[in-house]
């Protein structure tokens, strides 16, 4: 049975202090790394930290039950990084492993900018999780519409793990799940933090690293040895099974929606975007941290607190 939605939007309405005219990018967001840094940011720019605390509580509840996702909608973020950065901040803490200063804390996505590799296409496209090329990905990552694409493309899909390990145990049996909790992959490491590969098997009781062109990647670039002679198959039937579920969620995000899910249990991806370079879609991007349990039934009291749209 499909995760329902029903639950997903988190409407906001409480006032964060009329920042829907604030597009400031002024500020250094590496700011936001410095221990309590998000409370120092918000200081310096007069931002209501108890408003921004009471809806990073109303979404760390959310990550932690079905469907393991929310959009935020109601907030006005404006099309600069200074109330998303802090909102994170706030959430957990900005994951950041990067030395290199090129690296920023929040991001664009633009559809042009799409990495593609041959043979995958545009990987975005593929359900995944975030950072499968880190050795220990991140928990949440965050995504702000700033500007949807203008002729509809690029709809958000969305995937509860709990709904890709019925869907792949449904069509291709309970030896396919038991497969993805069994065989050790090699993952090849993003070349900012090191590259080389690292071990591991995709499906735990904690979460999915799930992202298969870096598999490929590891063999490619560094001759690693695969579990059997058909893994990379086996691969990408699960990734096409889970693409074409009919449990997938679709969300066209609006300007100003905020996409965050918990990376270790829900996959997701965009669809195609029929011409990226004149595609105005702009996303803006962050990896977080949270410093407790992702799983309602571990959480701390204050996870649990009741909440309501």
């Amino acid at each position: 049975m499909a995760t329902e939605r029903a639950d997903a939007v988190l409407r906001w309405s409480q006032d964060l202090g009329n920042l829907t005219v604030r597009d400031d990018d002024s500020f250094d967001d590496r700011a936001l790394l410095a221990p309590d840094g998000a409370r120092s940011v918000a200081a310096a720019h007069g931002l209501p930290l108890d408003a921004i605390d009471a809806l990073a509580t109303q979404i760390r509840v959310r990550l932690r039950r079905p469907p393991y996702y929310t959009v935020v909608r109601g907030v006005g973020f404006g099309s600069g990084a200074l109330l998303f950065g802090v909102l994170a901040g706030r959430i957990g803490r900005p994951a950041h492993p990067y030395p290199n200063p090129y690296y920023t804390v929040t991001r664009i996505l633009r559809p042009r900018e799409s990495a593609r590799a041959q043979g995958w296409g545009v990987l975005t496209e593929w359900l995944h999780t975030d950072s499968a090329n880190w050795p220990t990905p991140n928990d949440i990552t965050m995504m702000l519409c700033v500007e949807p694409d203008q002729s509809g493309e690029g709809v958000s899909l969305l995937l509860p793990l709990d709904d890709a390990v019925e869907e792949v145990g449904d069509r291709l049996g309970i030896g396919a799940v038991d497969r993805l909790g069994d065989e050790v992959l090699p993952w090849a490491v993003d070349e900012g933090l090191g590259g080389g590969e690292l071990r591991a098997v995709p499906l735990t009781q904690d979460g999915i690293r799930w992202q298969p062109f870096r598999v490929a990647h590891a063999v490619e670039r560094y001759g690693s040895d695969l579990p059997h002679g058909d893994t990379m198959e086996f691969l990408r039937m699960v990734d096409t099974v889970m693409l074409t579920s009919t449990r997938l969620h679709r969300f066209r995000l609006e300007r100003d929606d905020l996409l965050i899910v918990n990376n270790r249990r829900v996959l997701h991806a965009r669809e195609a975007v029929g011409d990226p370079g004149r595609s105005g879609r702009r996303i803006r991007h962050c990896k977080v941290n949270l410093t407790g349990p992702l799983r309602e039934d571990g959480g701390p009291a204050e996870a649990r607190a009741a909440d309501g749209d």
